[in-house]
């Protein structure tokens, strides 16, 4: 079993470019049913599209080494 949860799982990419937020979403959902905290991938670049799809969160987060792009 993983000690985590990461945004890749679920089909993130990470390059600034391609839509992360449905991936995203999807990770935070499982990691609130297993009570598992998410961890960003160190480097990547995840893109947030204006898109109303919500994420909520409620483990813990690292997200150390990553940044995020909020296109709104």
């Amino acid at each position: 079993m993983n000690e985590f949860i990461t945004y890749e799982q679920f089909g993130a990419i990470g390059d600034g470019v391609t839509d992360d937020m449905p991936a995203i979403a999807r990770a935070h959902d499982e990691a609130n049913r297993l009570g598992l905290p998410v961890k960003a991938k160190e480097g990547a670049v995840y893109y947030i599209s204006p898109k109303a799809l919500p994420a909520t969160v409620q483990t813990s987060v690292d997200w150390t080494g990553a940044k995020f792009i909020f296109d709104d």
